[in-house]
Order: structure tokens, then C-alpha cells, then sequence
């Protein structure tokens, strides 16, 4: 019986685990369009830039993009050049925003939202001790 209350305990535990990352993966993969909807659109810093406003999946390709891996990104870039080559031919006219409270906003939102992924990518290294230096 206490063995059977021990597997039920794991399984549960493993359970919630594997609920939770899921949950956090669902809840970055639509907080992350947010953020790009609120910095591009609601802040204006499109407009800022010189280039215009996005819609509902150019919010969401444009926060996944940010939001994702280097890995992920290239696989992006390589299925977009795939798909239409003379897209990434095209020029665009783009210009230094001002500097305004409200741009420095949108930019600080677009870096938050690039740096999600780096954080859980990082692993701690292990220090070893300093050796002891030879002593008198």
C-alpha cells in the first residue's frame, strides 16, 4: 500500500511538472504577441520608424521570432525564403526613431520580449575551487 501511495506521488508530481511547462509555454507563446502589439501599435513605434502598423499575425510570427532561439529564428528566416525569395529582396526606408519617453518604451518592450528565451537557456557552470597557492 505505501509503495502504491509513493508511485502515485511521483506520478502526480511529474504530472503537475509537466503541467506547469506547459501552462508557462502557452502563456509565452501569448504574451510574447502582446508585447509586440502593445511596443509596434498601441505605442505607435512602427510609425516611429518609418514602417507601418501590424496586423494580428504579424504580431504574433514578429513576438514568436523575438521571443524564440537563434535555431528557431533561422528556421523562420529559411521557410519565409522558401516560400517567396524576392520578399527579403525588397528594401525598406527605415529611420532612427525620436527620442521620446514613448519610443524608449517600445524599445525596452521589444528587448524584453527578445530576451525571453535566453533566460531558460543559460546553465550554471560549476566553479571549481581556486587552487591554494604554494605557501612561505
Amino acid at each position: 500500500m505505501r509503495g502504491l501511495l509513493m508511485v502515485l506521488g511521483f506520478g502526480a508530481l511529474i504530472t503537475a511538472g509537466l503541467a506547469m511547462v506547459a501552462a508557462l509555454l502557452v502563456l509565452a507563446l501569448l504574451i510574447a504577441p502582446a508585447l509586440v502589439a502593445v511596443a509596434w501599435n498601441l505605442l505607435d513605434f512602427g510609425q516611429a520608424i518609418g514602417l507601418g502598423p501590424l496586423g494580428f499575425w504579424g504580431c504574433v510570427l514578429l513576438g514568436w521570432f523575438l521571443a524564440a532561439p537563434m535555431a528557431i529564428r533561422l528556421i523562420m528566416v529559411l521557410i519565409v525564403f522558401i516560400a517567396d525569395p524576392a520578399w527579403l529582396g525588397d528594401a525598406a526606408r527605415v529611420q532612427w526613431p525620436e527620442p521620446t519617453l514613448r519610443n524608449l518604451l517600445a524599445i525596452v518592450i521589444l528587448l524584453v520580449v527578445a530576451s525571453m528565451s535566453h533566460g531558460q537557456s543559460t546553465k550554471t557552470a560549476k566553479r571549481r575551487p581556486a587552487a591554494e597557492a604554494p605557501g612561505p
